[in-house]
């Protein structure tokens, strides 16, 4: 009987320190310049679990890459005690490597002083009622992704606290059901990202005021896209890169059209540095398609008279004006405008109408 006793308080001590274990705890990097995350000894605690947040102690070096070498987890990255360029991952990590993110609370990345990139894929799972996790900057600096984000089905919220500028540059492709939502709180600088790669994910859009978008030679997969929105009195673009441009893929599904929406008067929609890439699916029945709705913005909400290059509209023209100068809509051209095209060009707009077929 004693043994057994002996045996269960064994067992209950060891599942109590499972417990501690397993809880949220803050965990401080001690690893100095390229330690290797792994390895327990670089930490305060323990290698970081789902619901950890990492963090490095006060007066710790302007300089904190991290190594990341295999797949590896974390709560919460808080860049609240270091300035300079926080790195995790280094340049040149295998392929393929991913930091995920996860746990009870959606607050996956604060930073306050300086740089953060990262040179990993990033991805996230999160606990039951949590539907979007958020990327929160307080004074100035940039954050990089050299890498894909994966969204899973949450929303990734980009949001800024403070003045100064905020930028988010994403060199690779952003997958997943959920949805892109800028925010800011701050009316200085405006919390801008910059997309360079194919971009897939399937959910909404969202450009609150004194946001911007830019699509520096990326491409919008999914171009359901609210551009506007909040208290703050300063503009909310979608925009391509002078140089570089971007694309914005509009989806037509039998007679469903992705739409963008400038939803308030401080929404722009910026036409010249932007290609229109028509994606149709399906059986289209009708003879109009609204693609942009600009009527809460008809002073300044389109940024140039259309944009740079558009392909997939074989036999439907684009209507910049359509509804009395307040949407853009793809249209059947005019009898009187196909009559230039002949017999040729109303069977190809017949056929066009039918088929939903793609250039």
């Amino acid at each position: 009987m004693k043994k057994m006793h002996a045996g269960l308080i064994l067992a209950g001590l060891f599942t109590l320190n499972t417990a501690v274990l397993s809880q949220a705890a803050t965990i401080y990097w001690g690893g100095g310049e390229n330690g290797v995350w792994h390895e327990a000894s670089n930490w305060s605690l323990r290698i970081p679990e789902f619901r950890d947040v990492v963090t490095s102690a006060s007066g710790a070096p302007g300089e904190w890459p991290v190594d990341i070498q295999a797949n590896a987890v974390v709560g919460r990255i808080l860049q609240s005690n270091w300035s300079g360029e926080t790195i995790f991952g280094k340049t040149g990590n295998p392929f393929g490597v991913s930091l995920t993110f996860g746990g009870a609370s959606n607050a996956a990345v604060t930073r306050n002083l300086g740089n953060m990139t990262f040179n990993v894929n990033l991805a996230h799972t999160y606990d039951a009622g949590i539907t979007d996790f958020t990327w929160s900057y307080g004074a100035q600096g940039a954050t990089t992704v050299n890498g894909d984000v994966s969204l899973g089905s949450y929303n990734w919220n980009v949001t800024k606290t403070a003045n100064g500028y905020a930028d988010t540059t994403v060199n690779g492709t952003i997958s997943g059901s959920g949805g892109l939502i800028l925010g800011n709180s701050s009316a200085s600088l405006a919390t801008r990202m910059f997309l360079t790669d194919e971009n897939t994910y399937t959910g909404a859009t969202t450009l609150n005021n004194n946001t911007h978008l830019i699509l520096n030679g990326g491409t919008l997969g999914n171009a359901n896209i609210t551009i506007g929105g909040g208290a703050i009195e300063q503009d909310a673009w979608l925009a391509g890169d002078a140089v570089n441009k971007g694309t914005v893929r509009l989806n037509i599904a039998n007679d469903t059209a992705d739409l963008i929406t400038l939803a308030n008067a401080y929404g722009r929609l910026q036409l010249t540095n932007l290609n229109l890439e028509l994606n149709f699916t399906g059986t289209q029945s009708l003879g109009t398609y609204i693609l942009a709705d600009y009527s809460a913005n008809t002073v300044n909400g389109l940024d140039g008279i259309a944009f740079n290059q558009v392909t997939g509209a074989d036999g439907w023209s684009i209507d910049y004006a359509y509804n009395e100068g307040t949407q853009i809509a793809l249209v059947i051209p005019e009898p009187g405008a196909l009559a230039l095209f002949g017999v040729a060009g109303l069977l190809l707009a017949a056929w066009r109408r039918t088929t939903g077929s793609r250039a």
